[in-house]
């Protein structure tokens, strides 16, 4: 028959390779994680960049030809992608 202290031995022994599994489990899925972030970082930047949206305010005693000439320079600029001009006016 096996002692106690048999049993017990076991018993850690067990327990030491599910702790063992389970922490390799958990390092291999964060890398795995932080694999694919560092891959797809690249598309996650550009979207961030190009969805930015940006609202800008004149004073009002801004002409409609100022703000239209503001407009066509920022259309002109090489980093804006899509600019979307309104005049309100309240």
């Amino acid at each position: 028959m096996a002692s106690s202290f048999e049993k017990f031995q076991k018993r850690r022994v067990i327990s030491s390779y599910f702790s063992v599994v389970l922490s390799i489990f958990i390092v291999l899925t964060l890398l795995g994680a932080l694999g694919l972030f560092v891959i797809n970082t690249e598309k996650i930047s550009g979207y961030v960049k190009e969805n930015i949206p940006m609202t800008i305010y004149f004073k009002r005693e801004v002409t409609d030809t100022t703000a239209q000439a503001f407009a066509t320079r920022l259309q002109k600029s090489p980093y804006y992608k899509n600019i979307k001009f309104e005049i309100k006016k309240s």
